[in-house]
């Protein structure tokens, strides 16, 4: 497979993954890949270091706190609109070694998706429409899917969201029957 069909193949992902934020809502689909930083949104001029009881032995990027001056929180937590919350981790894999793309659509049952890491030699896009949470993800070259593709982060239960719909194609574009994709 040339390169340019692997880089239209991916073009062609991340297309689906605009169209599904942009059907159901109108283009009001909130991207939640990337962690806000308390400290440049607007009229913000300092880290609230307040607990949600408003008392100020607060450390910020601990649970329940304000994230970190660089929007990240200690482990086991995650940023969540400018505060951390306790968040759960679960990879998401892929059965075929032939897979080289996959289109991946979360559904969330009380939990929310948080955000993703992509693992090595990956490209991935994340978006979320609740309670659906659409991820493509394509490899960089033309090699094999590792044992994690990404590490999902889910506020709340990490079984609160399952995969509903998975689609991964092989390095000439085609889709894979018989490729299974989990959430462990």
């Amino acid at each position: 497979m040339t390169m340019k069909r692997i880089i239209l193949r991916q073009i062609g992902l991340l297309a689906t993954v605009a169209l599904f934020t942009a059907t159901g809502c109108g283009g009001c689909g909130n991207d939640n890949n990337e962690n806000q930083n308390p400290n440049n949104m607007e009229n913000n001029t300092s880290p609230n270091n307040t607990t949600p009881n408003n008392t100020t032995n607060c450390t910020a990027g601990e649970v329940g706190c304000a994230c970190d001056a660089d929007g990240g929180c200690a482990e086991g937590a995650a940023c969540s609109g400018g505060m951390c919350v306790g968040a759960a981790t679960s990879g998401l894999s892929v059965s075929s070694d032939l897979a080289r793309s996959c289109e991946i659509l979360l559904e969330e049952k009380g939990g929310k998706v948080l955000g993703a890491t992509y693992g090595e030699g990956l490209k991935g896009a994340l978006r979320r429409q609740s309670p659906n949470v659409a991820i493509a993800i394509s490899a960089s070259s033309d090699a094999a899917f590792p044992a994690s593709v990404a590490s999902i982060q889910i506020e709340g239960d990490a079984s609160s969201v399952s995969v509903k719909e998975a689609r991964c194609f092989d390095a000439a574009g085609e889709e894979i029957g018989d490729a299974e994709v989990t959430l462990k």
